[in-house]
């Protein structure tokens, strides 16, 4: 009986760890981290202490892990092991994720709903406390930052318009993005419950880039829309479908008008970086904030590094610090940026990894049995692709 409860207990600090993990996504990288990294280490101790088994051969299938080897074994052909082992270290969630997921696909599949719900309410009030600290002026907003100095990041007084809102928890495009996944998780979720809370929940995570001002988000959102409109009417009967357009048309119209002036801003300044690009003569602007002309150089600098070594590239343990060398080399006066996934895992191990990466992926794509799964997958391959 004594033992039992154990077991018991141990599982109970599991799931309440899992669900700690995703409402600490939104908040904080190195809070997220550490509680993956208990969370593992409490499903491994499951498994060995309830002589559980998990499909280790989906774990180790799953695209995201496929990832994690590849850069792992491109340490193979890296000069130094031990600036390998220290950026490998970044990619454990990749290796992490599955073997959480897995055991609780197979033991507890409830856990995996709570945990997305928990991520997508603690995510809305990380983007209603955002949207708050944007909407207030500008001392305010820098007074409340060093209040909080040591847990935010530093205030940006620069234009939110042309370049984007301050977000206090981490970078602008990353936390779009966390909240475009998880709004396409509860759109998913409303399929399955038909729950209106969680429609308007969704809803509000998706219409976030606009707001926020991530371009990139804002294109991927639009090409997702179709297949959602599609597939949500699939569904409803002939006499509701008229309502539900309409409905639908009258939210994206409501958004749309609210996030206007942001989205023409960043067209207009988008377009005012390129024509000075065009014509050479962004030189005599601000053009260190030029996020527009940072992509040209982060793609044409990484596409460089991956001609140099095309089919296995540099490996995790030299791409890194040849890209940071040849970027300050050449634009000792622009910041850092990569700003294409793509590239990245090109440069680290080559064309040939990332054939088999897309092997793996398209390969557990067609093992989906299920319609929502399928194309759930299609609108999040769309959306990471972009």
């Amino acid at each position: 009986i004594k033992s039992s409860r154990h077991l018991s207990t141990l599982q109970n600090w599991s799931q309440y760890s899992t669900i700690l993990w995703c409402i600490s996504i939104g908040w904080s990288t190195a809070l997220s981290n550490i509680m993956m990294v208990l969370t593992t280490t409490l499903v491994v101790l499951q498994i060995i202490k309830n002589k559980k088994k998990i499909s280790f051969r989906s774990v180790l299938s799953h695209p995201i892990t496929i990832l994690f080897l590849l850069i792992a074994i491109s340490m193979f052909w890296s000069k130094n092991i031990f600036i390998s082992l220290q950026n490998l270290k970044s990619y454990l969630p990749f290796l992490f994720i599955p073997i959480i997921v897995q055991y609780w696909l197979e033991y507890k599949k409830e856990v995996i709903i709570q945990g997305i719900k928990f991520l997508g309410y603690s995510l809305i009030i990380a983007y209603s406390l955002t949207i708050v600290w944007n909407i207030l002026p500008a001392d305010k907003g820098l007074q409340l930052s060093e209040y909080f100095i040591g847990l935010v990041k530093p205030y940006t007084n620069s234009n939110r318009h042309l370049f984007g809102w301050y977000v206090p928890f981490m970078e602008r495009i990353h936390f779009s993005n966390l909240l475009s996944y998880s709004g396409l998780a509860f759109l998913f979720l409303f399929y399955k419950e038909r729950k209106i809370f969680i429609l308007i929940c969704s809803i509000f995570l998706l219409s976030s880039p606009f707001i926020i001002g991530a371009r990139a988000s804002m294109i991927a959102v639009c090409s997702i829309l179709p297949v959602v409109i599609i597939y949500s009417l699939k569904d409803i009967s002939i006499k509701l479908k008229p309502f539900i357009f309409i409905i639908g048309i009258l939210i994206i119209t409501i958004i749309g008008y609210i996030a206007y002036s942001n989205i023409e801003a960043r067209y207009i300044q988008t377009q005012y970086e390129l024509n000075s690009i065009n014509n050479n003569t962004f030189l005599e602007k601000d053009y260190v904030h030029f996020t527009t002309l940072t992509r040209f150089i982060a793609w044409k600098e990484a596409w460089n590094l991956f001609l140099e070594k095309p089919v296995i590239g540099h490996g995790i343990g030299e791409y890194l610090q040849l890209y940071e060398k040849n970027y300050t080399k050449n634009y000792s006066e622009l910041p850092i940026c990569y700003h294409s996934q793509w590239l990245y895992f090109l440069g680290v191990f080559g064309a040939l990894g990332l054939l088999v990466f897309i092997y793996f992926y398209v390969r557990y794509w067609l093992n989906l049995n299920n319609s929502n799964s399928i194309i759930y997958l299609w609108c999040f391959t769309s959306y990471i692709s972009i």
